[in-house]
């Protein structure tokens, strides 16, 4: 819906008359509105690519929410256009794992990532299946890239029979506990009751870093055999 509205500048003063494009709903009550404005940010026509905002209140459930815009201003400190921008601050990444892991797993990171931010959300259920996927990439990846196993064969492979070719007892066996966890987080029920994506996130910790240990140790043996 678009409404007519008095903008300001920063000094406070009448920018003009202008059609700002407003929700139409509200993200609290998900009602249909026509939302209240009790503030607004004002256009700077000196630094044009900075946005401003609107607090809107619904007349429905009376909560307040942001609309942000991006504004377009000419030569002539004209406003041309006010783009809705519904981008959004991304949860900061909780899980941390060293970084050799990257180098022989490129989406472990981006699994990673979504996993956390989906828990940090609240959406454990989102979360605990990511991990599981997260499970599954190190594992092979870590055989294809660091083992030279085939790619074909361990692709095609399921997880659990994927763990019984890593030879590193300590490796597989976090690598199975983590998987056990992970596969409780995609079923209907429960096998292990008493653990949770807690315990699945410790385990999977730890298994970055052995597989880094082991990283690391190969490459001290490679230097010293080549020197």
């Amino acid at each position: 819906m678009k409404r007519e509205i008095n903008l300001i500048n920063t000094y406070s003063e009448r920018f003009g008359k202008y059609e700002v494009e407003l929700p139409n709903y509200c993200p609290w009550c998900k009602s249909k509105i026509s939302p209240n404005i009790l503030s607004q940010t004002p256009i700077d026509t000196s630094n044009r690519e900075w946005p401003i905002s609107f607090t809107l209140q619904c007349p429905s459930c009376h909560k307040h929410f942001l609309q942000t815009y991006k504004p377009e201003i000419a030569g002539n400190s004209a406003l041309l256009n006010l783009e809705i921008d519904n981008e959004k601050p991304m949860p900061e990444t909780l899980f941390e794992y060293p970084s050799e892991i990257d180098k022989i797993s490129k989406e472990f990171n981006n699994i990673i990532t979504q996993s956390s931010n989906a828990e940090d959300l609240g959406y454990d259920h989102l979360a605990g299946i990511g991990y599981r996927k997260a499970i599954e990439f190190l594992v092979k990846d870590y055989l294809i890239e660091f083992k030279n196993e085939d790619r074909d064969s361990i692709s095609s492979k399921l997880l659990s029979q994927c763990i019984k070719s890593i030879d590193d007892e300590r490796i597989q066996n976090l690598a199975k506990a983590a998987s056990w966890i992970g596969n409780d987080e995609t079923h209907y029920i429960r096998k292990h009751i008493d653990k949770d994506i807690q315990d699945l996130k410790s385990f999977l910790h730890t298994l970055t870093s052995l597989v880094s240990f082991e990283i690391q140790i190969s490459k001290a043996e490679d230097f010293i055999n080549n020197n």
